[in-house]
């Protein structure tokens, strides 16, 4: 009933294999670069998200709790900086729990008043490459970590 495949079909199946192992070996490094890139970019639009959220509510803190009564004036205190730094950080003013990003060092979150009725709050911090191809890619041309930057400007409510 069924005949067995002569030996030019035999020959163009194995050649089509072939064809297509090298054709998996041609693309798959593009392939893989391309998720690994993909996912790296996502991870740093998501710390930057965290940094920027983080900052917003320190900018809230700051903008209901620094203002002088109804003098118009802005007072930034030593405790208003400690619990904006803490809101910043750690979501809270008391400074506990896990910090929201593992790379924002609590110096690196600066209170300020322009004299205009704003507050601004500033931080930035290294980003923490996901898989560490950032430094591997660029070695000598890219030796300095990548920072994120953020800031804030509220009006003192």
């Amino acid at each position: 009933m069924f005949e067995r495949p002569g030996p030019a079909l035999r020959s163009t199946r194995s050649r089509s294999r072939g064809i297509a192992m090298l054709e998996t070996a041609i693309v798959l490094p593009f392939l893989v670069i391309l998720i690994l890139g993909t996912a790296e970019f996502a991870h740093a639009l998501w710390e930057y998200s965290t940094l920027t959220k983080a900052l917003r509510d320190g900018g809230r803190f700051a903008a209901n709790q620094g203002l002088l009564g109804s003098t118009g004036v802005v007072v930034l205190t030593d405790d208003l900086r400690r619990d904006v730094r803490n809101v910043v950080i750690y979501g809270n003013t008391s400074g506990s729990g896990a910090p929201l990003l593992e790379t924002l060092p609590t110096g690196s979150v600066n209170l300020e008043a322009p004299g205009d009725g704003d507050i601004i709050v500033r931080a930035s911090c290294a980003y923490d490459s996901l898989f560490g191809l950032i430094p591997t890619i660029y070695g000598a041309v890219y030796s300095a970590p990548l920072t994120l930057n953020g800031a804030i400007r509220m009006r003192a409510l």
